[in-house]
């Protein structure tokens, strides 16, 4: 009963409060009260009801916090140990699925017609999902404990033609740690940016916080970092490579990818996006095949190709352009095909 009375004695309160209350007029030099519709009729003390989308980005949250802690406080030979069991979860889901497409690739395609056990695949995602936690913490790539762990090869393609004053379209295969190759060429301080097709919740705000961070320790603030692929995208990236030393990496093997580019003798034909090649014609961009993959212990390695000649680009040659960029990145995906992406290995005709 205490409770009702209190709670009646501050509703006259609160009501008192509203009643006596009064503005100055500027133009009559006196206090008058408030109109009746600008008084407030009782005050709200009940938090909202929490949703379960609220309650998922909390736990996001409170998951991105907890990686990113012990990732802080402990030896990396520790960290590994503690998300060990976590990452191997992650790792078991879509086994299946993907032994069954390289088994299907390998009856079908020559290059990837070596077999791979279960268990070098199993070990292969498991190293993909460890090195898929570095994108919790983009604003720690730049410090030299992470950076001696992403090697950079043929890094001197990729400052030569940024060096031409042309801008740079990297072009790359769904395979290793893609998502995260975007994270490490941002913290070496490379002005790129990437174009997906997927879109954003609400929860990635988490993920645009972290980069914001890691932006601002590499110098990077206010560098746009992802474009969509609608009309307003394509101005904006349009606008984005115009400035000198800028780079848009871009996956060719997208999903929905409805041409068949054939390598030669080899007969090999993957489903490909060629928006990419119209893209680099309009704004003058260097083409380079790019791959990323991973490496045991959270490392990884990034290959630089050469680029696709100039005259397939000007004139539009889009399938030979992108036979040029297979030709330079399916031998090292044939090298270790358990990391290729499953969606990937399914393009391949």
């Amino acid at each position: 009963m205490s409770w009702f009375f209190l709670g009646a004695r501050r509703d006259r309160f609160l009501a008192g409060l509203s009643i006596s209350s009064s503005h100055f007029d500027l133009d009559q030099g006196e206090a008058v009260a408030p109109p009746i519709a600008a008084r407030p009729v009782g005050v709200n003390l009940r938090l909202p009801r929490p949703t379960v989308q609220s309650l998922l980005i909390g736990l996001r949250w409170m998951r991105v916090w907890l990686v990113r802690a012990l990732e802080r406080c402990l030896p990396l030979v520790l960290f590994r140990a503690v998300v060990a069991p976590i990452v191997l979860i992650r790792a078991l889901r879509g086994l299946r699925a993907h032994r069954a497409a390289l088994r299907e690739l390998g009856r079908r395609q020559k290059v990837f017609a070596k077999p791979v056990s279960t268990i070098a695949l199993l070990r292969a995602r498991y190293q993909n999902q460890l090195t898929d936690l570095v994108r919790h913490w983009p604003d720690r790539l730049c410090e030299p404990r992470w950076q001696k762990r992403c090697a950079l090869f043929g890094e001197d393609v990729l400052r030569g033609s940024l060096a031409t004053g042309r801008p740079v379209v990297l072009v790359t295969l769904h395979c290793g740690p893609t998502l995260q190759m975007f994270h490490w060429l941002r913290a070496s301080g490379l002005e790129i940016a990437a174009m997906t097709s997927s879109h954003y919740d609400p929860s990635d705000r988490i993920r645009i916080h972290y980069v914001q961070q890691g932006d601002r320790a590499n110098g990077l603030a206010g560098v746009p970092w992802v474009f969509g692929t609608s009309l307003d995208d394509l101005f904006n990236i349009k606008e984005f490579l115009a400035a000198p030393n800028r780079a848009l990496l871009m996956a060719m093997d997208a999903v929905g990818g409805k041409t068949a580019v054939t390598i030669g003798s080899e007969s090999l034909r993957l489903n490909v996006q060629l928006g990419g090649f119209t893209l680099a014609a309009i704004t003058n961009a260097i083409v380079i095949p790019c791959l990323a993959r991973t490496r045991s212990r959270l490392r990884c390695e990034i290959h630089f190709r050469p680029p696709v000649p100039d005259d397939l680009i000007i004139h539009r040659n889009r399938p030979a352009a992108a036979e040029h960029v297979l030709r330079e990145l399916l031998p090292l995906v044939a090298e270790l095909p358990q990391q290729a992406d499953a969606c990937t290995l399914l393009h391949v005709a």
